[in-house]
């Protein structure tokens, strides 16, 4: 998994998800429940390789608006994961809310930049914000 460094014991019984975007992201949390102890090291300890079939090997190009969406999607769909992981183990996810939201508002930010033309970079922001204030329905926010 890409940034981490974990003990093997946590892994086992563990099942990652394959086939989805992000999958390192997209799995990454469910350790973290199984752990009593996560550590930030602020220091680079490892290069990062690119495989042949990577997503960041084409993480310059511009795209459209319907590639960026798939992307984006992916994204989307591990923050819904892992707020339905922090309520199953009964963490006060009301304060993890708020931060999902401004998290949105940074990758939204930072995906447009990889949009190609002025109408789809739109048509993105829009999309993102229809997202938003579904999740915060969702929550009763």
């Amino acid at each position: 998994m890409w940034g981490t460094l974990v003990d093997s014991k946590l892994y086992k019984g563990w099942v990652g998800s394959q086939g989805i975007i992000f999958e390192d992201m997209d799995n990454k949390f469910k350790l973290y429940l199984r752990t009593n102890k996560i550590v930030l090291v602020p220091e680079q300890l490892y290069g990062y390789r690119q495989g042949n079939s990577s997503i960041m090997k084409d993480a310059d190009r511009k795209k459209t608006f319907s590639e960026e969406l798939k992307i984006t999607t992916g994204l989307m769909y591990t923050i819904e994961k892992y707020i339905y992981y922090m309520e199953v183990a009964n963490i006060d996810v009301e304060e993890e809310h708020l931060h999902i939201l401004k998290y949105i508002d940074f990758i939204s930010s930072y995906r447009v930049t990889m949009i190609g033309n002025e109408e789809d970079k739109q048509r993105y922001f829009k999309y993102m914000d229809r997202y938003k204030e579904k999740l915060k329905r969702y929550w009763n926010m």
